[in-house]
């Protein structure tokens, strides 16, 4: 079979999204709605934060000293993992899911990868690991990033819970 034919169809971007979704669906599968929500929760939480670090009472100097986009990369990621460790213990998930249902995880692999997105688009440093084009950067522009989360959290709550 020839890659071309599906490339020439999708962008690179969509194949890497819809790996991203399936991953996440068979993680949530595996071990519970519970962490891949916790995920998502944490990177909207990522978001929010980060824009409040650089004002931020002795944290701002230590931040100065990463001025390289690989390595700002890297305090966001830091960042994403003590959180999603932080909600995924606040919120009893952690260990507490058996594994979810099919149609429960597909849809909470796409709103966790959703909200992964959200934070990619509007952190322009994460460029530096992974540069979307034009037609995602298109999906995720600012008049869209309130119904993109708001539906997300909406899609992990209601999967959470069951249907």
């Amino acid at each position: 079979m020839d890659i071309s034919i599906i490339t020439s169809y999708l962008s690179f971007d969509f194949i890497i999204i819809g790996i991203a979704a399936l991953a996440l669906a068979f993680f949530a599968l595996y071990s519970g709605i519970g962490r891949v929500a916790s995920l998502g929760l944490a990177s909207v939480v990522t978001l929010f934060l980060y824009t409040l670090l650089e004002d931020a009472a002795w944290i701002s100097g230590f931040l100065s000293k990463f001025e390289a986009p690989l390595m700002r990369a890297g305090v966001i990621l830091v960042l994403l993992a003590a959180l999603y460790i932080i909600i995924a213990r606040m919120s009893g998930w952690y260990g507490g899911d058996d594994g979810g249902k099919p149609i429960q995880a597909i849809a909470a692999g796409c709103a966790a990868t959703a909200l992964l997105l959200v934070l990619f688009s509007t952190l322009p440093v994460l460029a530096v690991v992974w540069d979307f084009g034009a037609t995602v950067d298109g999906f995720f522009r600012e008049q869209y990033l309130f119904w993109w989360i708001f539906g997300s959290l909406a899609v992990l709550g209601i999967s959470n819970r069951g249907w």
